[in-house]
């Protein structure tokens, strides 16, 4: 493969890689497929095709200001790119979209040019942060709010729930930081990846 001679093939690489690398290692819900054999081609095509990442490059300060709206707008774009990808039929598309676009985006953080989004970045949702979040000893202002969420697949919770569930991360974040002496700084919803170990 050449090097990329311009912008606009360097971003193409950009995203393609950033596609492939971000594929979660499992999509089992059980033992049932979130999604059909398919969807990484699929998941690919959306990010080199219709991923609006030159916006991303030119705008990301932008994009951070109103990142909630940008990602809604993002994660329908992807499931309508999966939608024959489908594997158990309970599963909203869009919630597994989100998932998908949610760890593109971690892997996205790698090029600085991208960096001034990570304070905004979504957790990844799955079974193994849903049943640690449902843990006693993880305790946060609103917790009791999204009991009820928890008990569901997250991948079969909507937007609202899964905008609420991030909001409860937020917070958690904020009280997690207030913690003295820790010598952590606490500064993105995504550094609750360690809920998947």
């Amino acid at each position: 493969m050449k090097p990329p001679e311009n912008i606009d093939q360097y971003l193409e690489f950009i995203s393609i890689e950033t596609a492939r690398m971000s594929w979660p290692g499992s999509m089992m819900q059980g033992k049932k497929q979130i999604l059909k054999a398919g969807a990484p081609k699929a998941v690919e095509k959306y990010f080199k095709d219709k991923f609006p990442i030159r916006e991303l490059w030119d705008n990301p300060d932008s994009i951070a200001n109103d990142y909630d709206k940008w990602h809604c707008e993002r994660s329908k774009e992807l499931s309508e790119a999966i939608k024959n990808c489908k594997g158990y039929e309970s599963n909203i598309l869009e919630t597994v979209a989100a998932k998908l676009l949610d760890t593109y985006m971690h892997q996205l953080m790698k090029h600085p040019k991208f960096r001034s989004i990570y304070p905004k970045l979504h957790l990844p949702l799955d079974g193994r942060a849903f049943r640690e979040l449902k843990k006693e000893f993880i305790s946060f202002c609103g917790k009791d709010q999204i009991t009820d969420i928890l008990e569901k697949s997250p991948y079969m919770i909507n937007r609202d729930e899964y905008e609420k569930l991030q909001e409860a991360m937020t917070n958690y974040i904020k009280e997690l930081q207030a913690i003295p002496n820790t010598g952590i700084k606490w500064s993105s919803r995504i550094e609750l990846n360690w809920l998947w170990i």
